[in-house]
């Protein structure tokens, strides 16, 4: 019996993840079973306040979906003029 608690809080947690990828945009239209196989492949990050995420000129390496808070942009360019873009 304690197995299946687990097993349900699992599948609700994953639900749920299908749901919020299932949401955007980018996936619209993607049968649930191509979400799962995306999903099996993401890994839930969490970033403190102010951490960097990318350096502008840095190859990215992965991708980030917010879930939940803000993300602050910054670039920088050549006249050494700052730009902020809030997401």
């Amino acid at each position: 019996m304690h197995f299946c608690l687990i097993e349900d809080t699992e599948e609700r947690k994953l639900r749920e993840q299908l749901d919020f990828f299932g949401q955007m945009k980018l996936f619209s239209g993607w049968s649930h079973n191509l979400l799962q196989k995306v999903l099996l492949q993401c890994t839930l990050v969490t970033f403190r306040r102010n951490q960097k995420i990318y350096c502008q000129g840095e190859v990215a390496k992965e991708v980030y979906f917010i879930k939940t808070g803000e993300v602050k942009v910054n670039t920088y360019h050549r006249s050494s003029q700052r730009k902020r873009l809030d997401l």
